[in-house]
C-alpha cells in the first residue's frame, strides 16, 4: 500500500493542470476557429508537468513529430500514391526518421500525424496539415501557460512532497531490507532528479539536487551491504530509517554507509551531537 501511495502521490496535481490546460486549449481553438479541438485539448493535456521546462520539452516534442510526420504525409499524398501506400510510407518513414534525428520519443506523434493527414482529409492535406499544426501549436501553448500559472505558485510544495516521498520509499526498503525496494526508491529518486535539474536553478531545487544525490548514495551503499550481508553495516538499516523519517539520531562509524548518512544529515541539520 505504500508503493501505492507513493507513486500516486503527484497526480492530484498533474489531474488538476491536465483538466485545466485542456479547456484552455478548447477556449482558445474555439476563440480562433480552430477545428481540431481534440488534438489541441489532448496535446494541452500530454505536456501538462511538474516544471515549465519540462512542458516546454513535450512541447517542441508535439510539435517536432507533428511537422515530420505531416511533411511525409503531404509528400506522399503530393505524388498521388494510393491511401493505402501514402500511408504506409509516410508512418513507415516518420517513425525511421525520428529514430534517425534522436527524436524517438516524437515518433509515434510523427506517426499519428503521417495517419490524421492521410485518413481524415485526403483530398485537402494541406488543409489538414495546418490544422493539426494549429492544433498542436494552440495545445502547447495552453499547457505552457497552466504550466507558468502553477507551476511558480505550487512548486516548493510539490518538490517538498516528492523529496519526502522519496525518503519515505527509502525509509520503507531499509526497514523491509529489501534490494527490490531500494531499486524502486532509486527509480523515483532519479525520475525526481530529472525534473529538478529541468526546473530554474533556485535555491530550493538547488538543495533538493544535492539531498537526492545523498539519497542515491545511502541507497546504493544500502544494497551494497544487502549483497555483501555486511554484519558491520546491516545494523545500520534501520537507524537510517529513523533518520529519514525525521527523527534526530546519531550514526556512529566509518563506513561509506555512515558516511553517506552523516552527510545527508548534515543537510538537513538533524543529526544530533553524541
Amino acid at each position: 500500500m505504500r508503493k501505492k501511495n507513493h507513486e500516486l502521490t503527484n497526480w492530484p496535481m498533474y489531474g488538476v493542470k491536465a483538466g485545466l490546460a485542456a479547456a484552455l486549449a478548447l477556449v482558445l481553438t474555439q476563440a480562433l476557429g480552430v477545428v481540431d479541438t481534440v488534438s489541441a485539448a489532448f496535446v494541452a493535456a500530454a505536456c501538462t508537468s511538474p516544471t515549465v521546462l519540462t512542458g516546454l520539452k513535450r512541447g517542441s516534442q508535439q510539435l517536432g513529430g507533428s511537422v515530420l510526420g505531416g511533411a511525409f504525409a503531404y509528400a506522399a499524398l503530393f505524388l498521388g500514391l494510393p491511401v493505402p501506400w501514402a500511408l504506409g510510407m509516410s508512418v513507415g518513414l516518420s517513425v525511421m526518421v525520428s529514430g534517425a534525428l534522436q527524436m524517438r520519443q516524437a515518433s509515434m506523434i510523427a506517426a499519428f500525424t503521417a495517419l490524421y493527414v492521410v485518413l481524415l482529409s485526403p483530398l485537402t492535406p494541406h488543409v489538414t496539415y495546418g490544422v493539426r499544426l494549429a492544433a498542436v501549436v494552440l495545445g502547447s501553448l495552453a499547457a505552457m501557460g497552466v504550466n507558468v500559472a502553477l507551476s511558480s505558485v505550487f512548486y516548493k510544495r510539490l518538490f517538498l512532497r516528492r523529496a519526502r516521498v522519496c525518503r519515505e520509499a527509502l525509509a520503507d526498503a531499509l526497514d523491509a531490507r529489501t534490494i527490490g525496494g531500494i531499486d524502486a526508491a532509486s527509480a523515483l529518486m532519479r525520475e525526481f532528479q530529472s525534473d529538478l535539474e529541468s526546473a530554474a536553478k533556485l535555491p530550493l531545487t538547488e538543495h533538493l539536487l544535492q539531498e537526492v544525490s545523498h539519497l542515491h548514495g545511502m541507497a546504493h551503499h544500502a544494497k551494497d551491504a544487502l549483497i555483501r550481508e555486511s554484519t558491520a553495516e546491516l545494523p545500520l538499516l534501520p537507524v537510517l530509517s529513523r533518520l529519514l523519517r525525521g527523527q534526530s539520531v546519531a550514526i556512529h562509524g566509518e563506513h561509506l554507509l555512515a558516511l553517506e548518512a552523516r552527510r545527508w544529515a548534515l543537510l538537513h541539520d538533524t543529526l544530533t551531537p553524541s
